[in-house]
């Protein structure tokens, strides 16, 4: 096989490969980060306390 052949088939099955990840649907976008969720209260509630049978 000639050098120029060989390198023809390279081109044809490259290009062939390249084509082939063009098969993906949908947009073709970055998508936008998360926004952040509102954060937990930066305070811990009181831990529960038991009572006893006075109310004290």
């Amino acid at each position: 096989m000639k050098k120029s052949s060989l390198f023809c088939s390279f081109i044809v099955l490259l290009t062939a490969l390249v084509l082939m990840g063009c098969g993906q649907k949908g947009s073709l976008y970055l998508p936008q980060p998360a926004k952040p969720t509102p954060d937990a209260p930066k305070t811990a509630p009181a831990p529960a306390t038991k009572q006893d049978a006075t109310g004290h």
